[in-house]
């Protein structure tokens, strides 16, 4: 179909006087003559009908954009903030939203990243991936509550439930998700979490032992908080990630509670680690033996609206924030 086919699909969806209709057909094939004419019988109700063909063809031109523009992916309900989130949220991502689609062929297999977030202070990111096949069918643990894999089972005999095609990422950190079938095509949004170094997520092909990379657009829109001299704290719309230096079998000092205040003095519940289930995702590293490194991080179950935070209480007391 193309883009005049596309506008008359559009405005044949929405209510429309007729005269409107027959002028705007008329401007699409350049015919200065039949405006005309169309232009004078229309010239005394011009006034009272003017409005409403203003909003009657800028309706008709917005849903052409949104049907035929590349971003429309996110009206099907399979968008990051969609599948994580529950739709809520997604004002306060759309600056970290990365829509550049990345797509690789693995025989058969066709995977396509449509959108990605990775939020670099914090260390959150989410992305979204429509896989689809020639046969038609995507394999995949339907029970599993951490989508890692998809595809046939390379060994069903021996180990039962492994399949073919593991995502992980590139240069450390974790990854989870969920999947969910569209017709034959299987969409999937993982969470994952990147180390120091760590550049994007890939597939590794068990049958052939073939990676194939996926590279992670980063951003950040983190505020950040000296807590104590070895402690600061990071806060995104997206989660809280907490670095400390202590010394080699001392534990590290923990936020308990993270609450923010807005202007008005109304404050709200960040982390409560006697509250939220999940609470501190912990990684450490020694340093040099006699130092050592902790990152504590918490992901929200839905975007924050990060411009609401002008205060932050750590444990009670309030930290001041400081410039990145």
């Amino acid at each position: 179909m193309n883009d005049k086919e596309k506008i008359q699909d559009v405005m044949d969806r929405i209510p429309m006087n007729q005269k409107l209709e027959e002028k705007l057909l008329a401007i699409k094939k350049g015919n200065t003559t039949e405006i005309e004419e169309i232009e004078a019988k229309c010239k005394k109700t011009r006034k009272q009908t003017y409005g409403k063909r203003i909003v009657q063809v800028a309706a008709a031109f917005v849903l052409f954009f949104v049907l035929s523009n590349t971003t429309a992916f996110a009206v099907t309900g399979s968008t990051i903030v969609e599948m994580m989130f529950g739709g809520r949220g997604g004002e306060y991502v759309a600056e970290l939203v990365d829509i550049g689609e990345q797509q690789v062929q693995i025989g058969d297999y066709q995977v396509t990243m449509k959108e990605s977030i990775f939020e670099k202070e914090t260390k959150i990111g989410y992305a979204v991936f429509e896989i689809e096949n020639d046969r038609g069918e995507i394999l995949y643990d339907k029970d599993m509550s951490l989508f890692l894999d998809f595809g046939e089972e390379i060994n069903p005999e021996e180990e039962p439930g492994r399949r073919r095609f593991i995502f992980s990422t590139i240069g450390g950190g974790g990854v989870s998700g969920r999947a969910q079938k569209k017709g034959k095509t299987l969409l999937a949004c993982m969470s994952f979490e990147l180390s120091e170094g760590g550049t994007g997520l890939e597939i590794t092909d068990e049958v052939t032992n073939a990676s194939y990379s996926f590279k992670i657009h980063s951003e950040s829109q983190a505020k950040k908080y000296f807590v104590n001299n070895n402690t600061n704290l990071w806060i995104s719309s997206l989660g809280i990630m907490m670095v400390s230096e202590c010394k080699a079998g001392e534990e590290s000092t923990l936020a308990r509670t993270v609450e923010a205040e807005d202007r008005d003095g109304r404050k709200y519940m960040l982390f409560d680690d006697g509250r939220d289930e999940t609470a501190w995702t912990t990684y450490s590293e020694n340093v040099d033996g006699e130092t050592v490194s902790y990152w504590n991080q918490f992901s929200f179950a839905e975007p924050i609206d990060l411009e609401r935070v002008a205060t932050v209480y750590v444990n009670g007391k309030e930290v001041k924030m400081r410039r990145l």
